[in-house]
């Protein structure tokens, strides 16, 4: 499951896989649509890429049904993905670090507390 979080500068989005596997992190859309611009931003829809630090590309299953853009595929833009995809890595990475004191936490209070 998937869900696109709006914000100034770019669409973000949030791969919310179930536990225990770490989630993939929050990634982009990668080949949005290059002629229909949503608050200056191209808009992307069912069907579009998305890059996320852990986990290889995945597509956007769903959207809004009410929603229409254009009358068939949206062509893909260029975009340079390095330094976003270095930024994840590190997001993912610094994730990965919190999620396993937070367990050894845990079990250390949970040891105390036996």
């Amino acid at each position: 499951m998937a869900v696109i979080i709006a914000v100034g500068t770019v669409d973000l989005h949030a791969c919310m896989t179930p536990s225990p596997i770490p989630p993939h992190g929050v990634g982009v859309v990668i080949d949005a649509s290059s002629t229909v611009l949503i608050n200056g931003l191209p808009a992307c829809f069912q069907g579009n890429t998305i890059l996320e630090p852990l986990g290889s590309p995945n597509k956007i299953t769903g959207g809004c049904s009410s929603v229409l853009i254009g009358t068939g595929s949206a062509s893909p833009i260029s975009v340079d993905i390095s330094s976003i995809a270095t930024s994840m890595t590190n997001q993912a990475a610094q994730a990965s670090q919190k999620a396993a004191q937070d367990v050894q936490e845990k079990a250390k209070q949970a040891s105390e507390g036996s």
